[in-house]
Protein backbone atom coordinates (compact mmCIF):
# COMPACT_ATOMS: atom_id res chain seq x y z
CA UNK A 1 0.00 0.00 0.00
CA UNK A 2 1.66 3.58 -0.99
CA UNK A 3 1.52 6.49 1.63
CA UNK A 4 -1.69 7.81 0.08
CA UNK A 5 -3.24 4.78 0.60
CA UNK A 6 -1.93 4.40 4.14
CA UNK A 7 -3.08 7.98 5.08
CA UNK A 8 -6.19 7.38 3.32
CA UNK A 9 -6.60 4.00 5.92
CA UNK A 10 -5.69 5.96 9.12
CA UNK A 11 -8.16 8.50 8.52
CA UNK A 12 -11.27 6.22 7.88
CA UNK A 13 -10.25 4.16 11.20
CA UNK A 14 -9.74 7.35 13.06
CA UNK A 15 -13.77 8.36 11.97
CA UNK A 16 -14.37 4.95 12.72
CA UNK A 17 -13.21 5.25 16.01
CA UNK A 18 -14.22 8.47 16.79
CA UNK A 19 -17.99 7.55 16.06
CA UNK A 20 -17.65 4.45 18.51
CA UNK A 21 -16.51 7.08 21.26
CA UNK A 22 -18.93 9.44 20.50
CA UNK A 23 -21.47 6.79 20.90
CA UNK A 24 -20.58 6.08 24.60
CA UNK A 25 -22.29 7.12 27.58
CA UNK A 26 -21.26 10.52 28.24
CA UNK A 27 -21.99 9.76 32.26
CA UNK A 28 -23.09 6.23 34.40
CA UNK A 29 -25.89 5.38 33.70
CA UNK A 30 -27.29 7.83 31.15
CA UNK A 31 -29.61 5.48 29.14
CA UNK A 32 -31.87 5.04 32.70
CA UNK A 33 -31.32 8.18 33.37
CA UNK A 34 -32.70 9.77 30.07
CA UNK A 35 -35.34 7.30 29.55
CA UNK A 36 -36.18 8.11 33.30
CA UNK A 37 -36.30 12.46 32.84
CA UNK A 38 -38.54 11.71 29.74
CA UNK A 39 -41.02 9.29 31.41
CA UNK A 40 -41.17 12.68 33.70
CA UNK A 41 -41.57 15.24 30.80
CA UNK A 42 -38.46 16.43 30.79
CA UNK A 43 -37.00 16.71 26.99
CA UNK A 44 -33.70 17.12 26.27
CA UNK A 45 -34.13 20.02 24.94
CA UNK A 46 -34.88 21.67 28.36
CA UNK A 47 -32.36 19.84 30.64
CA UNK A 48 -29.88 22.85 31.44
CA UNK A 49 -27.33 20.26 33.25
CA UNK A 50 -27.18 17.04 34.97
CA UNK A 51 -25.06 15.88 37.42
CA UNK A 52 -24.02 12.74 38.39
CA UNK A 53 -22.47 11.98 41.88
CA UNK A 54 -20.77 8.53 43.05
CA UNK A 55 -22.42 7.59 46.39
CA UNK A 56 -19.90 6.21 48.67
CA UNK A 57 -20.76 3.84 51.52
CA UNK A 58 -18.34 2.75 54.18
CA UNK A 59 -14.99 1.47 53.32
CA UNK A 60 -15.14 2.90 49.97
CA UNK A 61 -17.75 0.79 49.31
CA UNK A 62 -19.33 1.92 45.89
CA UNK A 63 -23.46 2.00 46.57
CA UNK A 64 -24.71 3.56 43.19
CA UNK A 65 -25.38 7.26 42.12
CA UNK A 66 -27.57 10.52 42.70
CA UNK A 67 -28.45 12.21 40.22
CA UNK A 68 -29.28 16.31 39.96
CA UNK A 69 -31.04 18.06 37.14
CA UNK A 70 -31.25 21.37 36.22
CA UNK A 71 -34.54 22.41 34.08
CA UNK A 72 -34.42 25.36 31.81
CA UNK A 73 -37.52 28.01 33.21
CA UNK A 74 -37.64 26.49 36.10
CA UNK A 75 -35.43 26.70 40.06
CA UNK A 76 -34.71 23.79 41.47
CA UNK A 77 -34.21 20.37 40.57
CA UNK A 78 -35.09 16.89 39.68
CA UNK A 79 -33.29 13.71 41.51
CA UNK A 80 -33.20 10.90 40.53
CA UNK A 81 -31.08 7.58 42.88
CA UNK A 82 -29.96 4.89 41.50
CA UNK A 83 -28.18 1.72 42.53
CA UNK A 84 -24.55 0.56 41.24
CA UNK A 85 -26.25 -1.38 38.49
CA UNK A 86 -27.84 1.96 37.20
CA UNK A 87 -31.65 0.58 38.54
CA UNK A 88 -33.73 3.77 39.78
CA UNK A 89 -34.67 3.52 43.51
CA UNK A 90 -36.23 6.83 43.81
CA UNK A 91 -37.18 9.61 41.95
CA UNK A 92 -38.40 13.10 43.08
CA UNK A 93 -38.81 16.91 41.80
CA UNK A 94 -37.86 19.97 43.38
CA UNK A 95 -38.66 21.79 40.82
CA UNK A 96 -40.86 25.22 40.42
CA UNK A 97 -41.44 26.39 36.76
CA UNK A 98 -42.71 29.78 35.50
CA UNK A 99 -46.37 29.24 34.40
CA UNK A 100 -46.83 28.47 30.72
CA UNK A 101 -43.43 27.17 30.54
CA UNK A 102 -44.48 23.53 29.43
CA UNK A 103 -41.93 22.44 32.13
CA UNK A 104 -43.13 19.66 35.08
CA UNK A 105 -43.63 20.49 38.25
CA UNK A 106 -45.61 23.03 37.89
Amino acid sequence: MNKIGLFVFAAVLMAASLSVVEQAAAFPCEKEIRAKLEEAKISKPSIASIRVIREMGEEDTFLGYEVWTRVRSCRGQYILSLTDSCYVTSAHSRLSCMAGSGRPGR
